[in-house]
């Protein structure tokens, strides 16, 4: 699979920061990854006299984690996704700004997306080889763009607001799945609007 597990450890020697381990996922990557905020928890441990830590319960934590991960990933699978409808997608959930202000930036704004959807394309190509083409692979492809933003740079704003885009994709992962399970649910209602606003460029 593409994720691996990962434990983030904090301390102190003068009792200042409590002691705590941060568990989440991030991409299998070779020099980068994304850290799941929403998906991730926190254990922490008071430097307080006979204070002991409860490795079992720890543990159970750390595996309900897992758990809900995995789980999470199984019900993305099994929902498909039309290819034709996964570059609306990726500027929705990545909340990439479709609006132009005058014909003087139609020229950039054009070339922009024309790269993003290259980008989404290729991507797009080479997960669903693996996956098909379903919402886990929309999943893969979001966390590919955010990961490798310094490769690709194609995320305004992505610098100022590390973070939000780091949660994204994982936000993203709760609200679809939440929408799939409501009756009639329709991929081109749901992304009505953006596709809408990507017609509109192309009109222009």
């Amino acid at each position: 699979e593409t994720w691996l597990p990962f434990l983030r450890t904090t301390n102190s020697y003068n009792r200042s920061v409590a002691l705590s381990y941060e568990i989440g996922f991030v991409r299998k990557l070779c020099s980068n990854g994304v850290l799941f905020n929403k998906d991730t928890m926190k254990l922490k441990f008071l430097h307080n006299k006979g204070n002991k830590v409860d490795a079992e319960s720890a543990a159970n934590k750390i595996r309900a984690t897992s758990d809900l991960f995995s789980s999470q990933c199984k019900i993305l699978k099994n929902h498909a996704i039309p290819r034709e409808l996964m570059f609306a997608l990726v500027c929705q959930v990545l909340n990439i700004n479709l609006e132009i202000s005058g014909n003087n930036q139609l020229f950039k704004k054009m070339k922009s997306l024309k790269y993003l959807y290259e980008l989404t394309h290729n991507l797009t190509t080479e997960y669903s080889n693996q996956f098909g083409i379903n919402a886990y692979t929309a999943f893969n492809v979001l966390t590919d763009l955010v990961s490798h933003q310094d490769q690709y740079k194609i995320l305004p704003g992505y610098y100022f607001n590390v973070r939000s885009y780091f949660t994204k994709p994982a936000d993203w992962m709760d609200e679809f799945i939440g929408k799939v399970k409501e009756k009639n649910f329709e991929y081109g209602k749901y992304l009505k609007e953006t596709i809408d606003r990507l017609e509109r460029i192309k009109k222009q």
